[in-house]
């Protein structure tokens, strides 16, 4: 009978050091709240750690270094998208510290739980095993329910905590029985283990279609697709995006997806290459179910929220792309997407905080009549913004579709790209649909006078509309830097 040896897994620093940082620096966050309740402080203190722990990305950027037994993996993709988590969740902080005294929730720990929140995201867009994988995703998903029901007294946010709770825990059943039955069938976790061990099944001849083996695969899919929002698995985002705090939406749309994104992404491109031809056709036809949905019913919404709920529905499809693509332009083309969706879809929450902030906590399409009379700026920005989603020359919405949609094709994905091309137009309508309404509808007697944005919500809407403009203006600087990545796996 042999021995069983406990093995210590080698520490590495350079790998853990973003998301490690992070959650320590949420700690001392939620300790310095329990001696002060001073807001500026908290969000000070917390804009510092997101700062410091982008250098410590920029510290050994260009590397590719593993850690903890080819568990985590430090290298460019995995750090250029934690800085766009990192960029999207400081600019949450500065549209929400005005947002939350306003709205009577203006408890501490809302901070320190972003900061969490962000931690496991960015642990989750470095794993490069299906137990990190799952660490991660629960990590991420345990702060952000309790940030959907931050707003305690407001009876739908509690209902949409509850709701993204009790989903969450399905989904997360599923992600462990498809770890489960993925090692069961190939006895590893490690992601370029289980490639290897496929590719000896082709070689001796056994088929890779294994009913069981992809069982798993399609169950850990499920639990990441449930993150992303992708049709079928998406029926928990607009009652939980209209009932949450509108920053905790904000956030929830673009962090969120980016770093289950990332996840899948490395998860079937280093892991599955081999099944390639069979998660590319089934999750091509979610990712059209996913962009035709979401853009049909967004056409029929009037409540602002649910609008960009469903909108966000429609751009996982659109990212969906990136993923399928499976080559370095998808991959590419997937970063400055997410970079364009971050920058955009915060702002265009940030004009609704602000409409909030003026008194009207119904967010319905006939609210923004007259706003470019009372407000030009929040128009103006509001129109970038709209521009920028539906994807109007040239903005960064535009540069992003364009290579998202040119990646698919060059992958032999054509059909994919027309679908996509086909359900932009149709997200045209309700996007200018918006602007209309600013500009060319006079608002009604009743609603109330306004009052100027707060300096830390328009200093947000500012960087998100001069971000928007740069990549729209220069696409080629920020796709060359994109170009220059390559996915890689601890070997």
């Amino acid at each position: 009978m042999n021995d069983l040896t406990f093995i210590t897994p080698e520490i590495n620093w350079t790998v853990l050091g973003m998301p490690a940082f992070l959650m320590i620096w949420a700690m001392l966050v939620l300790i310095v709240d329990m001696f002060t309740s001073d807001r500026r402080v908290l969000i000070t203190l917390s804009l510092i750690g997101l700062g410091v722990t982008a250098a410590l990305g920029a510290l050994d950027y260009g590397l590719t270094v593993s850690g903890f037994s080819d568990m985590l993996v430090f290298d460019q993709f995995g750090v250029l998208v934690n800085w766009i988590l990192l960029a999207g969740t400081a600019l949450t902080l500065l549209i929400a510290f005005d947002y939350m005294p306003r709205q009577n929730l203006n408890q501490g720990e809302f901070y320190p739980l972003v900061l969490f929140a962000t931690s496991g995201m960015l642990f989750l867009v470095q794993a490069t095993d299906l137990v990190t994988i799952f660490i991660g995703v629960e990590t991420l998903s345990i702060a952000l329910y309790v940030l959907t029901g931050f707003a305690v007294p407001q009876f739908k946010s509690g209902e949409a905590a509850i709701k993204y709770l009790l989903l969450g825990g399905f989904a997360a059943g599923f992600l462990v029985y498809g770890i489960a039955l993925i090692y069961g069938m190939t006895g590893k976790t490690n992601l370029a283990q289980i490639a290897t061990e496929l590719s000896t099944w082709q070689s001796t001849g056994k088929a890779l279609d294994d009913p069981i083996l992809l069982a798993g695969v399609g169950f850990v899919l499920i639990a990441l697709g449930f993150k992303v929002s992708m049709f079928p698995f998406h029926a928990w985002t607009p009652d939980v995006y209209e009932g949450a705090p509108t920053p905790v939406t904000a956030y929830m749309s673009v962090a969120t997806k980016g770093a289950a994104f990332a996840a899948m992404l490395r998860f079937l491109n280093v892991a599955f290459p081999a099944l390639k031809p069979e998660w590319q056709l089934l999750f091509g036809l979610f990712a059209a179910a996913t962009m035709i949905y979401g853009n049909i019913v967004a056409v029929a919404q009037s409540n602002l929220k649910r609008m960009l709920a469903y909108s966000s529905i429609a751009h996982a499809g659109y990212m969906l792309l990136g993923v399928l693509a499976a080559s370095e332009k998808g991959i590419s083309a997937f970063t400055v997407y997410l970079l364009a969706y971050t920058l955009t879809n915060l702002g265009a929450f940030a004009v609704l905080i602000a409409l909030e902030n003026r008194g009207m906590p119904v967010f319905e399409l006939k609210d923004l009549r007259g706003l470019g009379k009372r407000s030009p700026w929040l128009a103006v920005s509001m129109t970038v913004f709209m521009f920028s989603l539906a994807g109007v020359p040239p903005t960064a919405g535009f540069a992003s579709k364009f290579g998202i949609f040119r990646a698919a094709w060059d992958a032999n994905l054509d059909y994919l790209a027309i679908i996509g091309v086909i359900t932009s137009v149709v997200s045209a309508f309700f996007y200018l649909r918006v602007i209309v309404t600013m500009w060319m509808r006079d608002a009604e007697a009743t609603e109330p006078q306004p009052t100027y944005a707060t300096a830390s919500l328009s200093l947000g809407v500012l960087v998100a509309v001069i971000g928007i403009v740069a990549v729209g203006l220069l696409p080629n600087i920020f796709t060359d830097l994109a170009k220059a990545l390559v996915l890689t796996v601890a070997q």
